[in-house]
């Protein structure tokens, strides 16, 4: 098939045969034809948008933030901004944060999310809870290990100075001890 390449605009955006080639003179270069099917499966298919906003740190560690955040910019559609959304849509936790980001979904996706992420939610904040329980318990076996030494350290100090005042040792010998920590 031989494609048309003469000077004859195309009648959907102007263009000469000779800037972009089409199947015949009278015909929709590829182009066009491309938008004018987007906008048929947009009319078969009408999708009511959505702005979602989804706190930061919702999640509780950065892992699943950005898990969270990068499959919402994947099917994020930033077109809808200009097309017109009806409704905003919170998702994520509220509490305590400072800013969020903004997406555009269709709105059966968005409601479907909503539980899809308050799951991840509890599970972020389960993860962040059971870290924070670990790390307060090592925070403590810390403190009290220290405080063993501690008291050890002066408990062997007091017999070393009672040993010097009975003279049971020297004061070369008590200088002389190697100093290990």
């Amino acid at each position: 098939m031989r494609y048309y390449e003469g000077k004859v605009p195309c009648p959907g955006c102007g263009r000469t045969g000779e800037e972009i080639t089409r199947e015949s003179k009278d015909s929709l270069c590829p182009e066009c034809k491309r938008l004018l099917n987007k906008a048929r499966i947009h009319e078969i298919e009408p999708h009511e948008y959505v702005l979602v906003f989804v706190t930061w740190y919702s999640f509780r560690t950065a892992k699943l933030n950005r898990l969270a955040d990068d499959f919402l910019r994947k099917i994020s559609i930033p077109e809808a901004k200009t097309i017109g959304h009806k409704g905003v849509m919170f998702l994520g936790s509220r509490d305590g944060c400072t800013s969020s980001d903004s997406y555009y979904v269709p709105r059966f996706v968005a409601e479907g999310l909503k539980d899809l992420l308050d799951g991840i939610m509890e599970e972020g904040l389960a993860l962040w809870r059971h870290e924070n329980a670990i790390r307060d318990a090592a925070r403590e076996e810390a403190s009290a290990y220290k405080q063993s030494c501690y008291e050890e350290g002066v408990k062997y100090g007091r017999q070393l100075l009672t040993q010097l005042n009975r003279g049971e040792i020297t004061l070369e010998e008590f200088n002389a001890i190697p100093k290990h920590y």
